[in-house]
């Protein structure tokens, strides 16, 4: 499998495009307060929403899997938003079709 994505083209990972995130990643500047909703598979059966809030730092990709093999739908390389919580903790979320970004209000 060819892999081939921009250091600064966030609309997509391997296998997936994601323009819409993408376009809004484009606009977020470090210090800027998000808000992140994610729909969690656990199966094919289970799911819920989970959402998590904080001060965006930067987003940069992921390289997963390469020591593995794996079949074409996996990504090998994820678009991953870093930010902190208001409690002080970093985190980074990688995107997918179920990623939604919300620019809060300084």
């Amino acid at each position: 499998m060819n892999v081939s994505v921009s250091n600064n083209d966030f609309t997509k990972s391997s296998t997936r495009d994601f323009s819409e995130v993408g376009k809004q990643l484009e606009t977020l500047k470090p210090g800027d307060k998000i808000k992140i909703f994610r729909q969690i598979r656990v199966n094919s059966v289970h799911s819920w929403s989970q959402s998590v809030e904080g001060t965006y730092s930067h987003t940069n990709h992921l390289r997963t899997g390469l020591a593995t093999d794996r079949i074409p739908e996996d990504d090998i390389v994820v678009t991953c938003i870093h930010l902190t919580k208001d409690s002080g903790e970093k985190t980074s979320i990688t995107v997918d079709e179920f990623t939604k970004i919300e620019k809060l209000l300084s």
